[in-house]
């Protein structure tokens, strides 16, 4: 039974997917997590906070073009407040919106601090190196902070560590410099807590990126298995490719499990960013490429531009520095807006067709643009969430994916199952009714020989009276006329006397012929290369046609059955050649290959002609080849045509026995 759902309940189906998934996407991304009591000032008092674990988002103290350290803190005018996480790129600085390029001092006091409790902090990244202290102590570093480009290097890792308050205080300060991307600063969010609490949401999302790691893993093995048993679906394979640099990604982002089997990509920052980068991209277009042939889009509207546009994209970020590089990064989000637009349309449009899964991958298609937005304004510091989202909706697209073509495999091995079942149901009928056709067949075949027995009697009958009555009164008559007194011949007796033993000559002469063809007396006697050639004669004797006998056979001793046959075969093919006119030379070829006899009759005339009687050997429309065809299978040989030496031929083949 097909479930329809009236399109009122679609919309509103559709609405709910969307609220929901937005409140998922925004809670688990952290947009939604505890964040700290905001102030007019740059101090957390945690006497306030519930025990937790909080986003460090709100007011903070910085300090342009200087490395603080505790007690020697600048004046009042040498610091500013600011909102994080966002990138130093919109502040004022003196008049002056501050350049990416630089270095400056983020702080952040915390108060009523448990000296006997040891806190953490989860620290995502600053752009783009980075060292934290604590009261003074340094307690992590991502690369090594510098004041020009020369001497920082640059390093992207998530960490987390721990620290302790001194004296109920614990004074958060952050050195961070950029030179290498067009963001700079404090930009993602710190996550704060008990050090406990801090390291088991770590292990948490260490489990999770793990987990999804294999599944994608297996998804791209059993996928690529279906491809190379499947090479008609080229969908397969581009979903592989998807998922393969999807999982680059995911393996990149959150714990960047990749970083600890290649430690190059922690060393080398340029080279991870744009790995991260391209990795994103790649998967993008074969995704467009899939979703093209998943549809069967007849127009290119929609892989063409994106993918060419994508793959450019690719080569500027992997030739340009990777300062210059984030332009072409950033510049991506316009193709994938276009293509996650595209694909929405050819959903939606599915849906109102009602074509079968459309309504799963348009929500499919609407998570994966949620997580792809959120994503976007993550990336220009617009929306203060801890990590991004769009691998996680390509997880969920995938699945959706994979959930329909299970559900095509379950239809399509069910219907299989309901055709397999009518084919043996068809396979028992046609086994009945071949039994019954065999059963007639033999039973044919018994009535032939029968049938063909009795013909040869009757034909060996009537040539016998043929031979010995009419033919003897003939010759008796023809001895009376030649034997009468000449002496009594006038010329008119004479001439016809003549004409009356002319006539009776001739009368003798076709008697003996159509007795010989009829049944020759002697045709189990004489052996089958001479019989054929009296056959030849006596052809040319009676119609005047050039019969021709071509072998290399001296001698050839058939089986009585199988020489009857085959006589009678030779015979039917000449008359039928006498019947349609051939004026032209008729031959018989004889050849004993290997125990194989092949018996050629030709006729030039009838080379015009070889569509026409092949047809009605094929189809059965003539009923004379087809009952010396049913002859000749009686003795294992079988009746064919062949055209390739410029004449029409008949053959018939059998084995010597």
């Amino acid at each position: 039974m097909k479930l329809s759902i009236h399109p009122f309940m679609k919309v509103l189906m559709i609405a709910g997917f969307l609220v929901l998934s937005s409140l998922f996407i925004l809670f688990f991304s952290g947009a939604f997590g505890e964040v700290r009591p905001q102030g007019r000032d740059a101090v957390f008092d945690l006497f306030s906070w519930n025990g937790k674990n909080v986003l460090l988002n709100g007011i903070w103290e910085f300090y342009w073009s200087a490395f603080i350290t505790p007690g020697s803190l600048p004046d009042e005018g040498g610091k500013l407040l600011v909102s994080v996480p966002s990138s130093w790129t919109g502040y004022t600085w003196e008049g002056k919106t501050l350049p990416s390029r630089g270095y400056g001092s983020y702080r952040l006091v915390l108060k009523n601090a448990d000296d006997m409790k040891q806190y953490g902090l989860r620290i995502t990244s600053f752009a783009t190196s980075y060292r934290l202290f604590v009261n003074g102590k340094e307690i992590a570093s991502n690369g090594n902070p510098g004041i020009d480009g020369q001497s920082t290097v640059p390093l992207f890792r998530e960490r987390t560590v721990a620290f302790d308050a001194d004296k109920g205080t614990a004074e958060i300060v952050v050195h961070v410099a950029n030179f290498y991307h067009q963001l700079a600063g404090f930009w993602e969010p710190v996550q704060f807590g008990y050090y406990d609490e801090i390291a088991a949401a770590t292990s948490r999302n260490y489990i999770l990126d793990i987990l999804i790691s294999g599944i994608l893993l297996y998804i791209i093995v059993s996928y690529f298995f279906l491809y190379i048993t499947n090479r008609s679906m080229p969908e397969y394979i581009y979903f592989v490719l998807m998922n393969v640099f999807l999982l680059i990604r995911i393996l990149l982002s959150g714990e960047q499990l990749l970083c600890d089997f290649i430690p190059l990509f922690y060393s080398n920052f340029g080279l991870f960013r744009k790995v991260f980068s391209i990795s994103t991209m790649l998967g993008i277009i074969f995704f467009t490429l899939m979703f093209s042939h998943l549809y069967r889009l007849k127009n290119r509207y929609l892989n063409i531009p994106i993918v060419s546009t994508m793959s450019a994209l690719c080569v500027l970020i992997a030739v340009f520095p990777i300062y210059e590089a984030y332009v072409f990064v950033m510049l991506n989000n316009i193709p994938t807006s276009a293509l996650l637009i595209g694909m929405i349309v050819v959903c939606v449009r599915g849906v109102i067709r009602k074509t079968q899964f459309s309504l799963l991958y348009l929500l499919g298609s609407l998570f994966l643009l949620l997580t792809v937005l959120h994503d976007m304004l993550f990336s220009l510091v617009l929306l203060p969430s801890t990590t991004y989202m769009s691998q996680y909706g390509l997880v969920f697209y995938i699945f959706c994916q994979a959930f329909i073509f299970a559900l095509k495999h379950q239809l399509t091995y069910r219907r299989n199952e309901k055709l397999a079942g009518e084919l043996k149901v068809t396979n028992r009928e046609l086994e009945k009714k071949i039994t019954w056709k065999n059963k007639a067949n033999r039973l044919l075949r018994r009535m032939s020989k029968k049938l063909l027995s009795k013909d040869n009697r009757e034909q060996k009958k009537i040539s016998k009276d043929l031979h010995d009555t009419i033919g003897q009164y003939l010759a008796v008559s023809s001895m009376h006329v030649k034997s009468l007194d000449l002496s009594l011949d006038t010329g008119e007796f004479r001439e016809k006397r003549e004409i009356v033993t002319e006539l009776l000559d001739d009368s003798i002469a076709s008697v003996r012929n159509l007795s010989f063809l009829l049944y020759p007396p002697y045709i189990d006697e004489i052996e089958f290369i001479e019989l054929t050639g009296r056959l030849c004669r006596v052809f040319e004797g009676k119609y005047r046609v050039p019969v021709k006998l071509d072998t290399r056979i001296d001698r050839l001793k058939l089986p009585r059955q199988t020489q009857r046959i085959l006589f009678r075969s030779i015979r039917e093919l000449l008359m039928n050649f006498i019947k349609h006119g051939t004026s032209g030379n008729i031959r018989i070829s004889i050849v004993l290959n290997d125990h194989r006899l092949d018996i050629d009759v030709s006729s030039d005339e009838l080379l015009a002609r070889t569509d026409e009687i092949s047809g009605k050997i094929d189809r059965k429309k003539s009923f004379g080849l087809f009952i010396l065809r049913e002859n000749l299978a009686l003795i294992g040989a079988r009746l064919a045509l062949d055209g390739e030496k410029g004449a029409f031929c008949i053959k018939l083949k059998l084995r010597e026995e």
